[in-house]
């Protein structure tokens, strides 16, 4: 019974992460299509600039001027490519990340529709948040639940263990 569990969760797990693959590969192989609402983006228009003039993109770079706003996004493949922003009327400072939605113009000028401006200072407050979140969610995990790696299974604990016994089996627990 338990071995049919076992292989049952198992063909599952399988079957979720050959989906999970394949949603991944399918999503990556997408080009921009703006006639069909995928926008161009920062890489697009660092390999073939000429190509989306006058189409709709979707870029987002560190701003590196404010007067006129320029925005530097970053290509994996393509290197780096300098744009001017027209049509923002926000507040952007030096090291502010911006996400523009808008017209590709000549010049290196997008002419903005949207913008989506992140200030510069708060990735490292968001990176640091979310890695306490995750450590204090292990260790609720593992104060709370057995991982029994194996045979793929959580059980809950009989009692949660202390800190100092975080590492100890079930069988280790001492009922002081």
């Amino acid at each position: 019974m338990h071995r049919e569990r076992a292989a049952y969760r198992a063909v599952v797990l399988v079957v979720l992460v050959g989906c999970l693959g394949a949603a991944i590969v399918g999503f990556g192989s997408l080009g921009p299509h703006p006639d069909q609402g995928i926008p161009a983006g920062t890489g697009d228009v660092a390999s073939g600039y000429d190509d989306y003039l006058g189409q709709q993109v979707h870029v987002y770079g560190t701003v590196v001027s404010t007067d006129p706003l320029q925005i530097r996004g970053e290509s994996t493949l393509h290197g780096p490519v300098e744009l001017t922003v027209d049509g923002y009327d926000g507040a952007a400072q030096e090291g502010d990340v911006l996400s523009v939605y808008g017209v590709l113009r000549p010049e290196s000028t997008v002419e903005a529709i949207e913008v989506v401006r992140k200030p510069g200072g708060s990735y490292w407050r968001t990176r640091v948040l979310s890695a306490v979140a995750g450590l204090w969610v292990l260790m609720r995990l593992l104060r709370h639940w057995r991982i029994d790696l194996l045979r793929l299974q959580a059980r809950p604990r009989s009692r949660p263990i202390e800190f100092g016994n975080i590492f100890e089996s079930e069988g280790e627990e001492s009922d002081a």
